[in-house]
């Protein structure tokens, strides 16, 4: 396989599956020593970019190469790099040289004398390890698989148990409750995203959710099955107002959703515009 071929078949899709942005080839003719460029953000949202020199096969510092490849990561690090999609220039915060297998250690002192701490050194195991850490960071399909499923909850499954305990009738004494409790699984799931993409106030309103969800699920144990005494009409009445406050709040938050998946994922360091909705909720909390 040509080294291009494997860069945009192999390199591009695991950039871009560890979080990083602005993933562009840039090999070929004017490649500047670079094969690729990618961005992230920094913790202070400060937008870095990085290029790669790719070898496949071992380096060893018997390589004829090895001169020249000084030279390229050199080239790559000190040329300026327009962003085509922005038309502004950026300097390298770093240049990586990723080699297929293995670079031996002798190449890997000669490359740091030759250049600086600007240059790191990744081999075959180092790649193998990204590979494994990638699918820890959640894809965007990943993210838009989990709403979608948080999305079914809300509609089909959470909305209607509440509902159902709301239309109990306890004129009687006698009580039947589907034997399940309301699902949180795929909130807390979510929760995971909103925490670090979603507005505050939007994150507030799932939070409060998820909340009223728990206190939900803890007092339907305490309910009984099948007749019931009158002392425990406080405690259904109760129950029955928590199943109301659970309905408000996924209809809130079905509108949070369906703002977020109408909305781009933001860049690293960055949120979602507000949607209202979770302000809303705010609010109302606080009245």
């Amino acid at each position: 396989m040509h080294e291009n071929d494997w860069t945009k078949t192999q390199l591009l899709p695991l950039l871009r599956l560890l979080g990083y942005r602005h993933v562009r080839f840039t090999g070929g003719v004017g490649e500047m020593g670079r094969d690729v460029v990618f961005a992230e953000h920094d913790r202070f949202a400060v937008l870095r970019y990085y290029c790669a020199q790719v070898k496949l096969g071992d380096v060893g510092v018997s390589d004829r190469q090895i001169s020249s490849l000084v030279d390229q990561l050199k080239l790559a690090y000190q040329t300026r790099y327009d962003e085509p999609t922005t038309g502004r220039t950026h300097v390298m915060s770093g240049v990586y040289l990723i080699v297929t297998g293995t670079i031996s250690d002798q190449a890997k002192r000669y490359l740091k004398e030759q250049t600086g701490q600007w240059l790191h050194v990744l081999d075959g195991d180092a790649l193998d390890t990204a590979r494994h850490a990638a699918p820890n960071r959640m894809s965007d399909r990943e993210c838009s698989g989990r709403i979608a499923l948080l999305s079914v909850d809300l509609n089909e499954r959470i909305g209607p148990i509440a509902r159902s305990i709301i239309d109990i009738n306890t004129s009687g004494t006698d009580i039947r409750l589907n034997p399940s409790v309301a699902p949180i699984r795929s909130l807390d799931r979510f929760l995971d995203i909103a925490i670090t993409e979603l507005d505050p106030t939007d994150i507030a309103c799932l939070i409060a959710l998820h909340s009223t969800l728990l206190a939900l699920n803890g007092m339907y144990l305490k309910v009984p099955v099948g007749s019931f005494p009158q002392s425990m009409l406080p405690t259904i009445n109760t129950y029955k107002q928590v199943a109301q406050q659970v309905i408000d709040l996924a209809s809130r938050c079905s509108q949070v959703l369906d703002h977020v998946l109408q909305h781009p994922r933001p860049e690293p360091g960055k949120t979602l515009p507000p949607s209202g909705v979770g302000a809303a909720q705010v609010k109302d909390d606080a009245s």
